[in-house]
């Protein structure tokens, strides 16, 4: 009996640990305070419909999208537990958006026979996406009616509870929280201030002034309004209210920015989320209504206010905007899918943006002739993006003859986000409007190169700046870069930028760590340097510059000023920040991991010829016939990088290294075979944690 005692006694704390107290994945390589429970990201258990009823199937037409809205609305007014309509095979040609209910009951799917097969094509829509999801809660924008309820208890890292001044318009299961605080130097309801550098866990929006205040270039300054109408207020987290006692509320999962203070006045704004919409195995083409540079089209598919809302399988092309938007949205997934660009119409089309969120997956996409692949352009955490890869990524029509990047955070607030497992130009988190904080890059291959042959860069033929793997600007702090494959041989010559070389933006490089502003903003900022005393840590990469792999003790940040980084095990190394093994939808063919100093005898080879000359030269292939006539495959990267099963798809659908060409045919099933988990843990709780599983407990 004592025995069973002590059992229940060791289950029951188990149960209410915070989730970053378990052992994660990375344990031993980072600092706890340093990163986050990242499998907590997407729809744990994977993507809900698969036993949903069909509730109705509407043939190919062509007309308004009333028809297709008439049968979403009966869906979910007949099966409010999950339904779908679905949509049969051909071109359906349609002159305005499709717009699920905007209801707080979602659990509503439209679904294709796949997008090689259904294709909608949109010659109008209304002043949303083409295919629109949202909640009817229009109270949460960031300066519009902002409520301000107080926080005044559980403001620390890992908990589960906050206390609140009120709970007035909260419900459990309905009710979403987007909690901020006023930025570093900022206080009061209004956080009125001077935001002044505090030398270590620094979070700012503000423009550079010349006395010294602010962070974000003065010619640029925060992005958009803010979040407490009149203040400054960047850092941010959103979760789903799971239960209320009094005035204390649960959560759906811990906090995890460390310096959380009622003394920075934390604040919440209640809204209502949408649980669980998704769009699926179809292509929106948004050819027909994709406007022009000055009056850009809409979004081609659009998520607002969303929890567990997905994207799968599907062909998403010629916005005039984004291909896919996604905005406050929670656990939210984009997943299998695949995005071509429009760079005729818009500079900054995007195949994937993301902002106003939290722990959403960005997972297994490919990204075709769009200006970037992930961009995150307002205060966005926890969100992971893995397995991704882009192929001729573009500048649109503009001359600025700048390498645009695979992933970007461009706006303060954009921190603790992973990235592992991506191929594509290159990663940035800049400085433009404001700081980045905890980022997380892992086993991915960044090229700091990309062809200009393809004609994609408007008049210039040859890159004038961006060739770098990684970059920071000022205050980007406490971000790990680990494991992964840098540069391109033949491009990167300078292993890292330092505050004396001026033309940061034209060199080749692996890092530019700690850059400030050529133009009006501060200046190097030695504490975003991989070095002991600084706060950033680079380990175990492989770049081409040293054609090694770099285990430097004085590149962890061991003596940071506050959550420094002990120096690690030299090559000990897990496969994954997310997956403890290859999960259910990595094909049996691609090693797992795909990329690392670790990784031997990959297939990924340098296409040869004259880098920036020769069509594909100096871009990785698998094949010589990917190349170009007479182009070799040279082995490059020392063997350290395989295909990820997106770029594998790409290459397998006809796709190009450079992206040239046009829009290519896709299917997510014959590029991946059966597709549908989204994460590998289990179901979220509802009001109280899941009991954990697979225990082992030996009791004496």
């Amino acid at each position: 009996m004592k025995s069973l005692r002590c059992l229940l006694s060791f289950l029951s704390v188990l149960l209410v640990l915070p989730a970053v107290a378990r052992a994660q994945l990375w344990s031993g390589l980072i600092n706890a305070n340093r990163a986050i429970d990242w499998t907590q990201a997407g729809i744990p258990g994977g993507l809900p419909d698969a036993s949903w009823p069909i509730c109705a199937t509407v043939s190919a037409y062509s007309g308004s999208a009333s028809t297709i809205n008439s049968a979403l609305s009966s869906c979910s007014s007949a099966h409010p537990g999950g339904g779908v309509v679905v949509l049969g095979s051909g071109t359906f040609t349609l002159s305005s958006s499709i717009s699920f209910p905007q209801n707080t009951q979602g659990h509503l799917v439209l679904r294709g026979q796949g997008a090689n097969s259904t294709h909608l094509l949109f010659t109008g829509a209304g002043t949303s996406g083409h295919i629109f999801i949202s909640g009817s809660d229009t109270n949460h924008y960031r300066g519009a009616a902002w409520s301000g309820i107080s926080v005044t208890g559980g403001l620390s890292q890992d908990s589960t509870t906050l206390t609140l001044s009120s709970v007035s318009g909260i419900t459990t299961n309905v009710s979403a929280l987007i909690m901020v605080q006023c930025d570093t130097g900022f206080s009061g309801a209004g956080c009125t201030g001077n935001s002044v550098d505090n030398n270590g866990y620094f979070e700012c929006a503000s423009a550079w002034t010349s006395t010294g205040h602010g962070c974000a270039v003065s010619t640029e300054g925060p992005d958009g309004s803010n979040w407490i109408p009149g203040g400054q207020s960047w850092q941010t987290e959103m979760f789903l209210v799971t239960g209320i006692n009094g005035n204390n509320v649960t959560i759906s999962r811990p906090l995890h920015h460390p310096n959380w203070s009622t003394g920075q006045s934390a604040q919440v704004q209640p809204f209502k989320v949408i649980p669980q919409d998704g769009i699926e195995n179809l292509w929106v083409d948004s050819s027909g209504d994709e406007g022009s540079s000055s009056s850009p089209g809409p979004n081609g598919i659009e998520l607002v206010d969303c929890y567990q809302c997905w994207v799968s399988g599907v062909e998403a092309s010629n916005s005039g905007s984004h291909d896919i938007y996604i905005y406050q949205c929670i656990n939210s997934v984009v997943q299998n899918s695949y995005t071509y660009g429009n760079p005729v119409s818009y500079g900054d089309n995007t195949g994937i943006w993301v902002a106003n969120g939290s722990f959403n997956l960005i997972q297994n996409n490919i990204c075709h002739r769009t200006a970037s692949c992930n961009f995150n352009d307002g205060p966005e955490e926890g969100d992971v993006v893995a397995y991704n890869y882009a192929a001729g990524l573009t500048s649109g029509t503009g001359t600025v003859g700048q390498l645009n990047s695979g992933s970007e955070t461009h706006s303060a607030g954009d921190n603790f986000m992973l990235y592992e497992g991506n191929i594509w130009t290159r990663s940035d988190d800049d400085l433009d409007h404001g700081l980045h904080l905890n980022q997380t890059y892992f086993r991915n291959l960044l090229l700091g190169y990309d062809s200009w042959v393809n004609g994609g860069h408007g008049t210039y033929t040859s890159v004038q700046f961006g060739t770098w793997a990684y970059s920071n600007g000022f205050g980007s702090r406490y971000t790990n870069i680990i494991a992964n494959v840098l540069g391109t041989p033949g491009v990167q010559t300078t292993y890292n930028w330092t505050a004396s070389d001026s033309n940061q933006f034209g060199s080749n490089y692996i890092y530019i760590l700690g850059a400030g502003s050529t133009a009006s903003g501060p200046g190097s900022d030695p504490l975003a340097q991989c070095s002991v005393a600084g706060t950033n840590m680079c380990w175990g990469n492989w770049d081409v510059v040293n054609n090694a792999a770099q285990w430097n003790s004085s590149e962890v940040s061991s003596s940071a000023p506050s959550f420094p980084n002990s120096v690690p095990v030299q090559g000990v190394l897990p496969k994954s920040f997310l997956y403890s093994s290859a999960p259910s939808w990595w094909p049996s063919s691609v090693p797992f991991p795909a990329i690392g100093p670790d990784v031997t005898g990959g297939n990924v080879g340098q296409c040869g010829g004259s880098i920036n000359q020769t069509s594909q030269a100096g871009l990785p292939a698998t094949s010589s016939s990917q190349c170009g006539s007479g182009q070799p495959l040279n082995s490059a990267w020392a063997g350290h990088v395989n295909a990820n099963p997106a770029m594998a798809c790409y290459l397998r659908m006809g796709g190009l290294p450079d992206g040239s060409g046009s829009i290519l045919t896709f299917s997510a099933t014959q590029c991946y075979g059966s597709v549908s988990s989204s994460s590998p843990t289990t179901p979220p709780p509802s009001g109280a944690p899941n009991p954990p599983t697979n225990l082992s407990v030996v009791v004496d």
